[in-house]
This record gives C-alpha cells, structure tokens and sequence, in this order.
C-alpha cells in the first residue's frame, strides 16, 4: 500500500539558479553569472520526522486519592529540533482506551502537563498523551502510565 505524504511530511526551502536576465530592471550578463552573482533559488526536501512523548510524572501505578487533583507531566522530543505546538491527554479505565474519561482532543499548547481531576471511583486508571511539532507532525501515543 502506497503511502500518502501532506504538507506536514516536509520542510521545504528552495534555489534556482536563473539561466537568463528575467527580472525586470536587474541586468545580470554572462560574466555575473560566471562570478556567480546571478539569482539563484535552491530547492531542499527535508522529511519532517515525528516528536515523541515520554511520561514523567506521577510515576506508574502511583496512588492517589478519588477525586485528588493530579498534574501528569512529559518530555517532548523532537528529531528535528523543532518545538512542541500542541498535545492531547486522555485517561481511561481500560488499557485500551476504548472510551477515554478524559480525553482533551487537540490542545494548542507548548505545555508539557496536564492537571485534572480523577474519578471518584477508587480504580486503576490509566494515562497516555501525543503530541505535536510545530509543523504539525504528530507523535504516536506514549507508553501508557496507571495511577490507582
């Protein structure tokens, strides 16, 4: 199966180098161009390589008590260098989080915690977040965390 590639896979800059004299009222002759001074625009494709999350805090399976606030926290890394622009955090009762009881969607944040509130109900829950770079490319979901 083919894959597909978006505006976010690349970072693109570019030079060419002009051959003729075609900006207006710029006169660049033959022996410019030999010096090298004629316009040029070069075009480089750098793949956009995907950031990870990594949790922090709290530590596995911590225990905390129903309806205490907690601040769960991660490292963004990002290959490129390039910054973290947003995250989405869920909490769910089930490993496979088929129906998250937190989930916060897309949050346009550089913020590496998310502080909420835990169910009243005394069972493990468990915690993953993604996050994005600031040209859009997306993480896979971190290793997910239990808290009790």
């Amino acid at each position: 199966m083919a894959s597909q590639v978006s505006a976010e896979d690349y970072i693109i800059s570019v030079r060419l180098q002009l051959a003729e004299n075609v900006w207006p009222g710029i006169n660049f002759d033959s022996k410019e161009r030999a010096n090298g001074n004629a316009p040029t625009l070069e075009i480089v494709y750098t793949i956009n390589s995907p950031p990870s999350a990594t949790p922090n805090s709290p530590a596995d399976s911590t225990r905390f008590d129903p309806g205490e606030s907690v601040t769960f926290s991660w490292t963004f890394s990002d290959p490129n260098g390039d910054a973290q622009s947003a995250y989405q955090f869920q909490l769910d009762d089930d490993p496979d989080f088929s129906s998250p009881i937190i989930d916060t969607g897309k949050v346009s944040s550089s913020s590496t915690s998310y502080t909420c509130t835990l169910p009243s109900t005394i069972k493990k829950y468990y915690w993953r977040v993604r996050v994005w770079d600031s040209y859009g490319a997306v993480s896979a979901w971190s290793t997910a965390r239990s808290v009790i």
